[in-house]
C-alpha cells in the first residue's frame, strides 16, 4: 500500500476536513472522560445503569476509533495528543505540521 503524500496546495485544501475530524476526536475524548466519571459514580449493584454506562462508553470509543481511522486513511497522524498537532505527509520526504487555529508549517526533509 502506498503512502499518500500532499504538496502544499493539497495539504492546505485538506485542512477543513482535518479540522472537522480533529473536532470530532476532541469532542469524543471529552465525552469519554465525562462518561468514565459518570460510570465511576454508579454503584455496580444498579446493574441496568451500569450496563447502559458501559454500552455508552463502548459506543463512544468506537466512534473515536473511527474518527482516528479516518485521519489515518488520509495518511496523517496526530503528533501531539494534547494540542492535536497533525503531521501531513509531504512529497520528497517533506511533511507539514498543522493544528487547529494555526497556519500550516512546512518541514524540510531530514538529511
Amino acid at each position: 500500500m502506498s503512502t499518500k503524500t500532499y504538496d502544499r496546495s493539497q495539504a492546505e485544501s485538506l485542512l477543513p476536513l482535518l479540522d472537522s475530524i480533529l473536532r470530532e476526536i476532541d469532542d469524543r475524548r471529552k465525552i469519554l472522560r465525562s462518561q468514565e466519571a459518570h460510570k465511576a459514580k454508579i454503584a455496580e449493584s444498579d446493574e441496568a445503569k451500569w450496563h447502559n454506562a458501559l454500552a455508552d462508553i463502548a459506543d463512544n470509543k468506537r466512534q473515536l476509533r473511527l474518527a482516528e481511522e479516518e485521519l489515518t486513511k488520509l495518511g496523517c497522524r496526530i503528533e501531539n495528543q494534547k494540542s492535536l498537532l497533525v503531521r501531513i505527509p509531504g512529497q520528497a520526504g517533506e511533511s507539514f505540521l498543522w493544528q487547529p487555529g494555526q497556519p500550516l508549517q512546512e518541514l524540510a526533509p531530514i538529511g
